[in-house]
C-alpha cells in the first residue's frame, strides 16, 4: 500500500457489488481461457503423435521405392543407391521436424496468449479493486465514517 490516500487504502472493496460481479466474471473468463487453451494444446500434441506413423510410413515406402528402383536397374549394390536413400531420409526427417516445429510453435503461441489474457485480467482486477476502494471511501466519507 502506501501509494494513495489513506481513506482509499483502508476502504474495503469486498462489499462493493460491482467489484464482486467483476471478480466472478474474471474468474469465469480465466477458467474458460485455461480450459480452451488446455484443450487446444492437447489436440496439438495429439497431432504431433499422429504424424509419427505417417512419416514412418513415408520413410519406409520411400526407401523401399528407391531400393526397388535401383534393383530394377541392376544397381542394387551401387553406392549411389545408398546416397539416394540417405538424401531421401534426410529430406523426410527435415520435413517431419518442420511439421513438429510448426505445431510446437502453435502450442507456444497458445500458452503465450493465455498468459497475456491472465495478465490483462489481473491488471483489470487491480484497477477494479482500486475503483471499488475509492467508491467505498467516498461512501464512508459521505456517511461520516
Amino acid at each position: 500500500m502506501g501509494r494513495g490516500l489513506p481513506a482509499v487504502e483502508m476502504a474495503s472493496p469486498v462489499l462493493d457489488t460491482s467489484f464482486l460481479a467483476y471478480l466472478r466474471e474474471m474468474g469465469a473468463s480465466e477458467t474458460i481461457a485455461r480450459g480452451e487453451t488446455s484443450s487446444l494444446i492437447s489436440r496439438l500434441r495429439a497431432q504431433i503423435a499422429g504424424i509419427q506413423p505417417v512419416y514412418a510410413d513415408k520413410m519406409r515406402e520411400g526407401l523401399q521405392g528407391i531400393g526397388d528402383e535401383f534393383e530394377n536397374r541392376g544397381l542394387l549394390r551401387s553406392g549411389r543407391r545408398l546416397t539416394e536413400q540417405s538424401r531421401y531420409q534426410r529430406d523426410v526427417t527435415r520435413e517431419k521436424l518442420g511439421a513438429e516445429n510448426d505445431i510446437n510453435d502453435r502450442i507456444q503461441g497458445a500458452s503465450t496468449s493465455l498468459a497475456a489474457t491472465i495478465a490483462a485480467g489481473r491488471r483489470g482486477r487491480a484497477e477494479a479493486e482500486l475503483m471499488a476502494r475509492q467508491r467505498s471511501a467516498i461512501d464512508n466519507a459521505e456517511a461520516g465514517l
